[in-house]
């Protein structure tokens, strides 16, 4: 079980494949295990690294010692302890927060951000008011609840339950710690994101109750050049309910990137 130490945690990170590097960052409602339907998948042509956020999974941390403010250092100190010089990351929800950091602090070894169903930490009024009507939905039974598109539950109660015991691998945030990570102090502002020199697509699906696509469309435009793509079916979690069409969505965006 490879880790790294940052900002005083032990972070969990696991690696499969070899080739050009793409680094897997996982929702508030996940851990590394959550990506295996694209490390199975990409890993024959590229070396996947998944890992833990701090906090999540096997990186445990106290609730002071979550903070957004430490992602893009700990993306780079799990990269330089894979051995990577460049690399794509691959953002799910909270995930974002880690993608555009990264981008900003080590922008000569980012080649693209991909950032699916996430507002990226981004200063934006419907943002914040997205983050505030999630808060209120989910109460105490964390953000993953409201993760799963209603037709995918439907459809598909075995992976939904999936799904549930994945997320239990992780205890959920407190609030003081959820409110370092949404707090206003935490966001990017237009003018930083001026400094985003890699290309960035935002990934959206129809059914998320969670960054609804007019929102994600809303905060997609602070991004310099920023594109949208807008999977079918899904809710807040393409990656998971519909793996085939997201796989094919990031291997699009590899290729645009000639990565």
């Amino acid at each position: 079980m490879p880790s790294v130490h940052s900002h005083d945690v032990d972070l969990h990170y696991e690696t499969m494949g070899s080739g050009p590097a793409l680094l897997f960052a996982h929702g508030a409602g996940g851990n590394c295990a959550s990506w295996f339907q694209q490390t199975a998948h990409f890993s024959q042509n590229y070396k996947c690294i998944a890992f833990d956020h701090r906090g999540f999974g096997a990186s445990q941390c106290e609730s002071n010692l979550f903070d957004t403010n430490f992602f893009g250092d700990d993306a780079i100190a799990i990269l330089d302890a894979a051995n990577v010089n460049e690399a794509v990351i691959v953002c799910q929800s909270m995930g974002g927060w880690t993608g555009l950091r990264t981008a900003l602090k080590a922008p000569v070894r980012i080649k693209g951000v991909l950032l699916s169903n996430t507002t990226a930490g981004i200063a934006h009024p419907a943002a914040a008011e997205a983050l505030r009507t999630t808060g209120k939905r989910a109460g105490n039974r964390g953000v993953a609840s409201l993760a799963l598109g209603e037709p995918f539950e439907k459809d598909n109660p075995v992976k939904a339950f999936l799904y549930t015991q994945i997320a239990a691998f992780s205890p959920p945030l407190d609030q003081t710690a959820m409110a370092r990570m949404v707090g206003e102090s935490r966001s990017l502002t237009e003018e930083q994101l001026k400094g985003i020199g890699c290309p960035v697509q935002f990934v959206t699906s129809p059914n998320d109750i969670i960054f609804p696509p007019d929102v994600i469309r809303q905060v997609s435009k602070l991004v310099p050049d920023a594109e949208v793509v807008e999977l079918p079916y899904a809710g807040h979690s393409p990656y998971f309910e519909t793996p085939e069409t997201f796989n094919e969505t990031v291997q699009a965006f590899l290729t645009k990137v000639g990565h």
